[in-house]
């Protein structure tokens, strides 16, 4: 987040020294969690950037996190096991074989240090999901692009 210039822009600025005036920080591969777990993955992005992001709402530029998937590759079911119903993914695999999983819980909040080395990570990688049309299905891409450059359009 250095790298960049952030701030409120003026004519001569946006000109001359062009700055950053929002920012979209995106936790990605939504359709990889399932939709309920989506606030918990916006909530675990803010907490791991805590600080810049402190510093950049101190020096007010809008800041607006978000959990997207510029793909859709799986989707939203629900499977009832012994009464109980989970919420679950459908997808297909890259080798080609239809699954449905639970690929578990977000926290979210900043966890412990030792929680990523106890955790047995291993998420499969779908294929894009079969669509009519030709456009993609997506998770929240049209509200990335319209909060960075909606107002530009207008």
């Amino acid at each position: 987040m250095h790298s960049f210039d952030y701030g409120q822009r003026s004519l001569l600025t946006r000109l001359f020294a062009p700055k950053i005036d929002r920012l979209a920080i995106a936790a990605t591969k939504a359709d990889h969690v399932t939709p309920d777990q989506h606030g918990h993955l916006v909530q675990l992005l803010e907490a791991l950037l805590a600080e810049p992001l402190k510093d950049l709402r101190f020096a007010n530029v809008p800041v607006k996190a978000l959990s997207l998937a510029a793909i859709r590759a799986t989707e939203a079911r629900e499977v009832t096991h012994e009464g109980k119903r989970s919420p679950a993914l459908r997808g297909t695999t890259l080798e080609g074989e239809e699954v449905l999983v639970y690929p578990g819980d977000v926290p979210a909040r900043l966890p412990a240090a030792d929680f990523w080395q106890q955790q047995g990570f291993d998420f499969p990688g779908f294929r894009p999901m079969q669509t009519t049309s030709e456009a993609l299905d997506h998770i929240r891409m049209d509200a990335a692009i319209d909060w960075l450059i909606g107002d530009k359009l207008t």
